[in-house]
């Protein structure tokens, strides 16, 4: 926050097409110091996972700041696939990318290639799973949809 600047709450905002944004936080009272910046974090507990997240801040009630474009898919790769926590104690969260809302199925492999577990015509864009009784390793973990894509990621079971 740049020198000089008012005690009022800073808004945090979210867009996922950089055009419609959301409050999604308030930072209360933010008061510059005179004789240099001042420095404040926050971080988002609920990013958005399948698609880019803009962030901008509202200013005084009516300025805007720059806005900063964040994409978690960046860190796990082009494949519109995010799992986490990756590892895990085989508790986890699976979400990707499904626009037409087709039918999926779940496919678990250990790492020689063994199919141990399936889950069948779901629906949606996300799956939570308990794989905890596994014994720790690395296992493959496939989401087939039904148009014939598929894609599959690593998961480690700690």
């Amino acid at each position: 926050m740049a020198a000089g600047s008012t005690c009022l709450d800073v808004v945090v905002e979210r867009s996922s097409d950089n055009i419609s944004y959301k409050e999604i936080y308030i930072y209360p009272g933010i008061c510059g110091n005179e004789d240099s910046a001042q420095s404040y974090s926050w971080i988002d507990p609920n990013p958005l996972r399948i698609s880019t997240s803009y962030y901008r801040l509202k200013l005084d009630g009516i300025e805007f700041s720059l806005v900063s474009e964040f994409n978690l898919n960046s860190s796990v790769g082009d494949d519109g696939i995010l799992l986490f926590p990756n590892p895990s104690g085989g508790i986890f969260n699976l979400e990707f990318t499904n626009p037409t809302k087709e039918k999926f199925d779940i496919f678990l492999f250990k790492s020689d290639g063994t199919l141990i577990f399936t889950d069948n015509n779901l629906s949606g864009n996300s799956y939570s799973g308990n794989f905890s009784e596994f014994p720790t390793g690395i296992y493959f973990l496939k989401v087939a949809l039904q148009n014939e894509d598929s894609r599959t990621v690593k998961l480690f079971i700690r």
